[in-house]
């Protein structure tokens, strides 16, 4: 039996996507991309998160160390 936390790899992505989308895409756009471009880069980069497990692992080990 697996345990999610709140640390879950997957959960904390998409947790972090819903909470910023709207700023992640707001900066793409000032770097000049459509409205249409910017949903593209951002749907993009969660894919290239999603896709890259161990990218957002060192992160959040990373996060909690600072967090100490």
């Amino acid at each position: 039996m697996t345990y999610s936390t709140i640390f879950d790899s997957d959960d904390l992505l998409n947790r972090a996507i819903e909470a910023h989308y709207t700023e992640i895409k707001s900066a793409v756009r000032q770097r000049g991309h459509s409205k249409s471009a910017a949903a593209d880069i951002v749907h993009d980069l969660y894919i290239k998160l999603a896709e890259s497990p161990m990218s957002c692992a060192m992160k959040r080990l990373a996060l909690l160390r600072f967090m100490q």
